[in-house]
């Protein structure tokens, strides 16, 4: 392969697979520079409105579109090219249109959908077939446009019809002999709920549909009076109050819930096919609150913060909602006390939103509690960035309000946007809204997984999720599951291959998918890589070691993936994480909670995050004083990095390259150049923290951005009208690159000169820095409470993507120009949501069959990492591996001087083939395996832990105050251990019956 080839493929490597080709296409010149690489953003941000409309156009589409034609996305046919485009149905795939007997189901669907019991019988006796599978596959099949509402109690009634009626509500029989599952119906319904949106969703320009387009309405939907005229969200909706009976009776104990709350009974783990994961702490049956029950809960979780509150256009969504309806106890409650309140505007003009702002504000303070102290309300703060507006109180636990600057339709479009299924749940003021996707999670205890969860983005229809929020659910009780339509999607893997470590286990009797492999593999690696650390089991649980999940991950090289440095980057790397999790919750070890623990914490800045806020900790330590710190040290740090730019430019004098130079002449240097050549310094802010939301409108967001002149002209002209500009930092003719050495070849001297193409600006979103607006009698002046509202206007969302791109790849001007050019490529790749459809299927293979990266650090060749970098086969054959396979796996696992042949010693390592593990829970505490065996390649790769059955005896440890003698305190529990019984350890949930030791 030439350089030029291998320089190609990196580009294309570096750019995320989630941009549009179009996009990949104009960004993969790696020699984009200067002028060129402006010019290349100018063609995207265009590239991405052509394909925002034509998405539009997409869902007109699909609203009219007949509802065979909805298809489970993870079935379509994908390019695969790498382009990810969804090709068109062909041939025997096409699915058929509804018969007669089907348009006929789906009017009775709906009269069952709206029925009451009674009514339910007398139409089933009326209609015979309703108790039939050809009804309820009719329905699961063919009609993915009612409400779920609507369907989830049709289906349950025609369930229940006949007295003879199995349970099979879980997988209906399709037409091409493959199991549609409610979960598979929920997604194609989503799809559909998505497309309604454009029914009411008009950006600037947007074009309304035409009257003729109205028209034309399935008659089914017309007999719930669901139109074109809007998205009637509320029909599509599940409401606590309105479908409760609908959507939760089928699989509950109606007898065991009462007035307050409603008792649900959920599904065996058998009766949902498909991979589940992370469900140690699911339960069996979960209470929910009833509307007025969940009114009086969420009144007290949040210490009343929004009594008196006008609802109107007024969203509480997220995990404070998903609290208080799952919150029976004020005990559960506590768990979710460091939870904000997340509000979301909607139906409104930015005007009214802006008014509704500062309506937010007056009911906040009003419901202050008061200082014990003074009899006076306690002091809050007003918290301003780009993304959101955070009213905060002095005292914690009393609740933090918090306003995110998206401007949205209506609550379902909001919802629409929510990662995991559980939290997608929001409160009106007079009634709790959930997707279906939330209510079914209710009901089966996970969320169904969609590569929306990896690939999504904050301004796309779905976000993607956090790795840490994915655990944190899993702790509170929420599972993942991969449906069966998924895992067919993938390659399996040959019978000739092993893919257990278990010797009794027939391979024929095993899932051959790469999903279920990987999972094996994963399980099986982790237990060797934690088998290095027996020699904590000797000790009691509580001093045993804490293990983060940062622990496994294999420190990621920089990609353009969305999901880059998370364990979320790939399947092998995410489901290690899984099985370190899954050894913790049986006992094994401690896990580290601390956010820092998790691989995207770890790396302090990730380039794409969103958040601009500061730094600071919500807990009983809180103090408005350590926050306005944080805010001040931000802006310091803001400060700090710009100083470097105009030294890194040549700006001003860099203190390292006048080291000799006296202070005081120093400074004078300095003092001159800023003179001639920096214009009067802005302070940079990109968090505001204020007394009061006036006050923090007083003065603007202020940002350092490096761009292209080019791009900033066409930028400055799509903002017209907008609060947002530009201002130069430096004064014109000013140092705009680094020093060019005379050993630097021609063509690395015009990369660095290019950066004298670009402009240095402070990126101002606000009034104006110059103008001093004071505050008198309490109050402040002409401050305008104007935020950039996300959503209104998809140009300026575009525009602002680009500069946020800008602002993070180059916010270290001291680094090279070549590799801050390569950075802004890939955020702008990763940050631009592709419009368009794309291939679900081709996705999910390339995520689920990507090996995760190798770490190349000085670390690598360590004996943990080695573990983690060892290939499939070395992973499940370590147990069986000879000496040539060894030394044939040598440079891909480790380098070690084994000491296989000495035989003179008598230790156990030199007797590898007459070793065994210990046996007993005696053997474990006191024998003296313990840790890595780096002499003996035998003892290294079968290295063991303890079998889970021995863990509740093994974590009260060796009790030496107490047993002098040796002996073990088999009794006593220490605190935080399992506490469990043996047989309770064999039971244990989750993928206990994977994990390998």
């Amino acid at each position: 392969m030439s350089d030029s080839d291998r320089n190609k493929q990196q580009d294309t490597a570096l750019l995320a697979s989630t941009a549009h080709p179009q996009v990949r296409d104009i960004l993969n010149d790696g020699g984009l520079v200067g002028t060129q690489l402006g010019e290349a953003m100018i063609r995207v941000i265009d590239v991405q409105l052509k394909l925002h409309a034509e998405q539009d156009r997409r869902y007109r589409e699909m609203v009219d579109e007949r509802d065979e034609d909805i298809a489970l996305p993870v079935t379509q046919p994908g390019s695969g090219d790498g382009q990810d485009n969804v090709l068109p149905t062909e041939g025997g795939d096409v699915q058929h249109a509804p018969t007669l007997f089907a348009h006929a189901a789906a009017r009775v669907a709906i009269e069952l959908g709206r029925a009451s019991k009674a009514e339910a019988r007398k139409i089933a006796k009326r209609v015979p077939l309703v108790d039939s599978l050809a009804f309820k596959s009719a329905i699961v099949n063919l009609f993915v446009r009612l409400p779920y509402s609507v369907f989830s109690q049709a289906l349950r009634y025609a369930s229940t019809a006949g007295a003879s009626q199995t349970k099979d509500t879980e997988g209906v029989a399709g037409s091409d002999g493959t199991a549609a599952t409610i979960d598979e119906w929920i997604i194609r319904n989503e799809k559909y709920m998505r497309a309604r949106l454009i029914l009411e969703q008009h950006f600037d320009g947007d074009s309304t549909m035409s009257q003729a387009e109205e028209a034309d309405v399935d008659p089914s939907i017309s007999q719930l009076r669901i139109d074109q005229s809007e998205s009637h969200w509320k029909q599509f909706m599940v409401g606590l109050e309105r479908d409760a009976t609908s959507v939760f009776s089928f699989g509950s104990d109606t007898k065991a819930s009462s007035n307050s709350t409603i008792r649900i009974e959920r599904p065996d783990k058998v009766e949902l096919p498909g991979l589940l994961l992370l469900d140690h702490h699911r339960k069996d049956a979960i209470e929910i609150n009833t509307l007025s029950a969940f009114h009086s809960r969420f009144e007290s979780m949040t210490f009343g913060a929004l009594k008196g509150l006008d609802w109107s256009n007024v969203l509480v969504a997220g995990g404070i909602a998903l609290a208080a309806l799952t919150s029976i106890t004020d005990e559960e409650a506590k768990t979710s006390e460091s939870s904000d309140i997340d509000l979301y505007l909607w139906g409104l003009t930015v005007d009214q939103a802006n008014d509704k702002l500062q309506e937010i504000e007056k009911v906040f303070v009003s419901n202050l509690p008061l200082d014990n102290g003074t009899g006076k309300p306690v002091k809050y703060a007003v918290l301003r960035n780009s993304q959101t507006i955070t009213f905060i109180p002095q005292r914690y636990p009393y609740r933090r309000v918090q306003v995110v600057l998206k401007l949205c339709p209506n609550p379902m479009s909001i919802l629409l946007n929510f990662d995991l299924d559980q939290v997608a749940i929001g409160y009106t003021g007079d009634e709790v809204w959930m997707l279906p996707r939330a209510s079914r999670a209710l009901v089966t205890g996970y969320t169904t997984f969609t590569m929306d969860l990896i690939h999504g983005s904050f301004l796309a229809p779905r976000k993607a999720t956090q790795d840490g929020r994915v655990f944190k659910y899993a702790q509170r009780g929420y599972g993942l599951r991969f449906l069966p339509s998924y895992i067919a999607a993938l390659p399996t893997v040959s019978l000739k291959q092993k893919t257990t470590t278990e010797a009794d286990v027939p391979e024929e009797s095993l899932p051959r998918d790469e999903l279920h492999v990987t999972l094996r593999e994963e399980c099986a690696r982790v237990a060797w890589w934690l088998a290095q650390q027996n020699a904590m089991f000797k000790l009691p649980f509580s001093e045993r070691i804490q293990i983060s999940m940062v622990s496994v991950d294999s420190r990621t090289a920089i990609s353009g993936e969305v999901a880059e440095r998370s364990s979320l980057s790939g399947w092998q790397l995410f489901v290690r994480h899984v099985a370190l999790w899954e050894y913790a919750q049986l006992g094994y070890f401690i896990l580290n909670q601390d956010r820092e623990s998790w691989v995207e914490e770890a790396y302090g800045e990730d380039p794409l995050a969103y958040q601009d806020g500061p730094e600071f900790r919500w807990d009983a330590d809180f103090s408005l004083e350590q926050l306005e710190e944080a805010v001040k040290s931000a802006s310091k740090l803001e400060e700090s990095k710009l100083d470097c730019g105009l030294n890194a430019l040549g700006v001003l004098p860099d203190r390292s390259h006048h080291y000799r130079t006296p202070k005081k002449e120093f400074d004078e240097l300095v003092r001159v150049d800023t003179e001639k050549w920096v214009n009067e310094r802005i302070p940079l802010k990109r968090s505001i923290l204020a007394s009061s939301l006036r006050e923090a409108f007083l003065e603007p967001l202020v940002t350092m951005v490096h761009l292209p002149k080019n791009l900033r002209a066409h930028l400055e002209s799509r903002m017209q009208g907008s609060p947002s500009r530009f201002a130069d930092v430096t004064k014109p003719g000013a140092p705009s690159h680094h020093n060019v050495a005379n050993w630097v070849d021609a063509e690395a001297a015009a990369v660095i000169r290019s950066d004298s193409e670009l402009v240095l600006s402070y990126w101002i979103y606000g009034p104006d820095p110059k103008r001093k607006q004071e505050v008198q009698g309490g109050e402040t002046g002409d401050a305008v409470i104007a935020p950039h509202w996300q959503l209104v206007s998809r140009e300026k969302d575009e525009v602002y993507e680009i500069v946020h791109a800008f602002r993070r790849a180059h916010r270290d001007l001291c680094i090279e120009a070549g590799l801050r050019n390569r950075s802004v490529r890939r955020q702008v790749s990763r940050r631009l949501v592709r419009p368009t459809e794309r291939s679900e299927r081709d996705a999910f293979r390339r995520w689920a069959c990507m090996r995760a990266q190798e770490y190349t650090g000085w670390y690598g060749d360590t004996e943990e990492w080695a573990m983690l970098r060892a290939p499939r086969l070395a992973v499940f054959r370590r147990f069986e591996l000879t000496n040539e396979e060894v030394m044939g796996l040598e440079d891909e696992v480790i380098q070690l001087d084994w000491d296989e042949d000495d035989e003179d010693d008598d230790s156990q390592a030199a007797q590898p083939d007459s070793y065994q593990p210990p046996q007993t829970v005696q053997e474990w505490i006191a024998g003296p395996y313990t840790g890595p065996q780096s002499d003996n390649w035998k003892l290294w790769y079968r290295q063991r832990i303890p079998p889970a059955e021995l863990l509740p005896a093994l974590v009260a440890g060796w009790d030496k105050r107490n047993q002098p003698g040796g002996q073990l305190n088999m009794e006593r529990r220490t605190e935080g251990s399992l506490g469990g019984s043996r047989g309770e350890a064999e039971q244990a949930p989750g993928i206990l019956h994977l994990l390998s030791f």
